[in-house]
This record gives C-alpha cells, sequence and structure tokens, in this order.
C-alpha cells in the first residue's frame, strides 16, 4: 500500500503519480457546491480513463473501473480513520483524509 500525496490549500491541481510501477496523471477538483473532492485519472499520454469519481471515504473506488483497459489495476481509498465523514471535505484532504492506493498484488 502506497500513500498517494495530495496537495492542501488548493481548489485543484494534477500531478504525475506512479501506480503498479506506471504512471498515471491524477487531477484533483474541488468542487464546491457538492462540497467535495473528484479525481481523474488519465495516462500520461493525456488518455482519460476515470473521468470525476468522487473521493468517498473507506471505499474502494477504482474497483467500477476495472474493465477499462489502461486503468490502474489495484484500488485506490480515500481512508478516513475516524470514519465520521462520506468524504473528504476542502481542509479534510491530507489533514484527516488520506489518498492510498492497494497495489494488484496486494489484492489477490
Amino acid at each position: 500500500m502506497i500513500r498517494i500525496p495530495t496537495q492542501q490549500g488548493l481548489a485543484a491541481w494534477s500531478q504525475r503519480t506512479s501506480l503498479d510501477g506506471v504512471d498515471y496523471q491524477l487531477d484533483f477538483a474541488w468542487n464546491g457546491r457538492a462540497g467535495a473532492w473528484y479525481l481523474s485519472v488519465s495516462t500520461i499520454q493525456g488518455d482519460a480513463l476515470v473521468i470525476g469519481m468522487k473521493l468517498v471515504t473507506n471505499r474502494p473506488l477504482l474497483h467500477r473501473f476495472h474493465h477499462i483497459p489502461g486503468v490502474p489495476p489495484g484500488e485506490i481509498v480515500a481512508l478516513d480513520e475516524s470514519a465520521s465523514i462520506p468524504w473528504a471535505n476542502y481542509n479534510e484532504l491530507s489533514n484527516g483524509v488520506d489518498l492510498f492506493y492497494l497495489e494488484a498484488a496486494d489484492l489477490a
């Protein structure tokens, strides 16, 4: 399991992250109206794989996208150790809610 680094104080950003040995572009965006963070996953070449996935806490987020070729084979989880919120608010991402990637070998 690896921790995916996230930014604080930004409403949107992109970053390159290696998941199961493959580099992906992760795009984070805060939606103030919904009061939630959303994540999009693309190849480094810019091909969209997952668009606008809500960062719901303590649930596997990629499982419903594994049928799409190129989607990381493991799982992304927004872990809220207090288990008190359904999703991270603006200030909680990296401050109470951390993003982790469980590698495919760990899931087997």
